[in-house]
């Protein structure tokens, strides 16, 4: 790492553990921070906002809404949306987008085709 004799392995196994526990500590900073922005009402808004531009006769709810329109619980949608995604029949883009790039990131989707597939697809 260093050529430098003053400092030994010790130094340089300490000067690791710690840019990797900063490093470590700085992304999970950063991501809880992205969570708290995108689970709030504000970025909501902007996300409403932002897709009623590109695709003005759609419309883009949360899992909990999509459940009560199909009249089935939240956990329930997950469960199946998850399934019906890994089979290719949900896409990204088409029926749901995530708001932000942390694996707890929300989902919004597309309620019109959404549904539609939920009624093809699930018994």
């Amino acid at each position: 790492m260093t050529s430098d004799p003053i400092i030994n392995k010790v130094d340089e196994e300490f000067s690791l553990q710690l840019t990797k526990l900063v490093k470590n500590y700085v992304l999970e900073l950063v991501n809880h921070e992205v969570d708290v922005i995108t689970d709030s009402d504000w970025f909501d808004q902007k996300i409403k906002d932002i897709v009623e531009e590109t695709t003005p006769n759609q419309k883009w709810v949360k899992s909990k809404e999509v459940a009560a329109c199909l009249n089935i619980s939240t956990p329930y949608f997950h469960q199946k949306a998850r399934i019906l995604e890994k089979k290719g029949i949900l896409e990204q883009s088409i029926h749901y987008f995530r708001t932000g790039n942390s694996t707890s990131s929300s989902y919004r989707w597309n309620l019109t085709k959404t549904s539609r597939v939920f009624k093809e697809n699930v018994k």
